[in-house]
């Protein structure tokens, strides 16, 4: 099966993804009323869970949606909302609900997730950086600006994989 066959197969069944986030949404809305500022350790394990399951195919999305819009310049007016948006959104709206009843770095994994988010984020901006400067011989700036440019690079890069890692 090609990538391509399975978004086909997902925009068949569109009605289960919505039903997926709705359903995330709903348990989130209850075990968050449910729990006080500082949640117990079985409802904190529960909130996580479901950072994660809102989480990965949100962050799945986003990839898709950079790939499409700056590497193979699809036009995003002709995809799929569900495949293409839905995810993201239920991310954004899921995760800042949660986190107006609970306190995001409290829930167990979620230093790690977003570890993963900023390295995926980095790696995007790096490729895109590359691709968009198709390793041209000359570099117009000075050596120091790239320097400093690969410095920072370095220092947000090992912060991110320690935070994947679960190193302090």
């Amino acid at each position: 099966m090609s990538v391509q066959q399975f978004f086909d197969y997902l925009s068949q069944h569109s009605l289960v993804i919505v039903l997926y986030f709705v359903v995330i949404f709903i348990l989130a809305f209850i075990v968050s009323v449910k729990q006080k500022k500082s949640p117990s350790n079985f409802l904190a394990k529960t909130l996580s869970a479901l950072v994660f399951l809102v989480s990965v195919p949100g962050i799945m999305a986003t990839i898709l949606v950079f790939y499409s819009l700056f590497f193979i310049r699809q036009n995003l007016l002709e995809v799929n909302i569900i495949l293409y948006f839905l995810p993201i959104i239920s991310m954004i709206v899921t995760l800042f609900f949660i986190s107006k009843k609970v306190s995001l770095n409290t829930l167990p994994g979620f230093d790690r997730l977003s570890g993963l988010m900023t390295v995926l984020v980095l790696t995007g901006m790096a490729l895109l950086m590359l691709y968009k400067l198709r390793f041209v011989v000359g570099f117009f700036a000075s050596i120091q600006s790239l320097l400093i440019f690969g410095v920072i690079f370095y220092f947000v890069f090992k912060s991110a994989m320690n935070k994947l890692t679960g190193k302090k």
